[in-house]
């Protein structure tokens, strides 16, 4: 049905004003009430450094974001909002309380969407690959034999192998809400520096009782081993640290979503960079240290579980301070 009265006369348009825009409201619209005006500025508020629906852009990535199936380990997650608004008068302290707590959960929410979607697509082939080859080595007990080649093919498949980490890092922080309100010149020293920790924390899951179990590139199927770590002469104390690194996070039992909750958090460290905007890095790397905490509460719904999992996160990132410096082979 249009907008024409019986009469012929026009109806008031029911269309409102979109929050989004600039243009203000024709004279026919009807004003936005002041509720609505608390709600835009908590969402201004809030919103800071990210885009208006808290997803990447189309520019930034133009094969079709909202298409990206979240994995199992989201289900549920992003479609519940934890309410805790009180029959309170609408001006009063705990409704805005109230207003901003649901917010804030939302864009928690969305953060946790935003990072599966951008891991599924920079890292998920290679998430099948490496659990494979895993699966297969434990399970199956199918352990490549070492040595599978000579030294020289294996650095050649290392050198494919840090390149395509490069790739990979590169692919999924473009698409994290805020990395684009970081500056060119930042955004190349966080993906220098930031390249070690960052490829610990994605090689974890594949670390199991001393050895790290994951295949280099190309068809070879080469497993780089810690006979390989040894052959190459590696430091014997960053090999243990490696591993004991990795046995930590392990403990946690993070799920793969917040696993890259916590990677996205490490790679915005400020303390672990000389990037030069360190309030926005301390603000996006508080950020997704929240999102994850959120995600490992509504997990964890019995608060001695959730405390047990605190605990276990707190000890491992203390290894954060400890981090060797890394072997040019590496």
């Amino acid at each position: 049905m249009d907008d024409t009265e019986e009469n012929g006369e026009e109806r008031p348009s029911k269309r409102r004003h979109s929050v989004y825009t600039d243009d203000p409201p024709s004279a026919q619209e009807p004003s936005i009430s002041s509720r609505q005006a608390k709600h835009l500025k908590v969402q201004s508020l809030l919103r800071g450094h990210f885009n208006e629906d808290f997803q990447p852009t189309r520019a930034t990535f133009p094969l079709g974001f909202r298409k990206v199936v979240p994995p199992c380990d989201l289900e549920g997650f992003l479609s519940v909002t934890a309410t805790f608004r009180p029959v309170v008068p609408p001006n009063s302290y705990f409704s805005m309380y109230a207003d901003v707590s649901d917010s804030r959960d939302v864009m928690l929410q969305k953060a946790g969407g935003a990072v599966c979607a951008a891991y599924e697509i920079a890292y998920g082939d290679q998430i099948a690959v490496y659990s494979a080859f895993m699966a297969s080595a434990l399970a199956a007990q199918q352990i490549p034999y070492q040595p599978q080649t000579s030294l020289k093919r294996f650095l050649v498949g290392m050198h494919k192998k840090r390149q395509n980490d490069k790739t990979r890092l590169a692919q999924f922080v473009a698409m994290l809400p805020g990395f684009e309100d970081i500056s060119p010149a930042d955004r190349n020293i966080l993906l220098a520096e930031k390249s070690f920790v960052t490829n610990l924390l994605n090689y974890i899951k594949y670390c199991h009782k001393g050895d790290y179990y994951y295949p280099l590139p190309g068809p070879e199927q080469i497993h780089a081993s810690n006979y390989w770590m040894e052959i190459m002469g590696l430091d014997p104390e960053y090999i243990r640290f490696c591993y004991k690194f990795s046995s930590m996070f392990n403990r946690i039992g993070l799920t793969l979503t917040e696993s890259y909750l916590l990677l996205a958090a490490a790679f915005f460290d400020p303390d672990t960079t000389t990037a030069s905007d360190k309030a926005l890095l301390k603000h996006l790397n508080a950020f997704y240290l929240d999102a994850l905490m959120y995600m490992i509460g509504y997990r964890c719904r019995h608060p001695w579980e959730r405390a047990a999992v605190y605990h276990k996160f707190e000890e491992a990132v203390k290894m954060f301070h400890s981090l060797p410096a890394v072997p040019s082979m590496v």
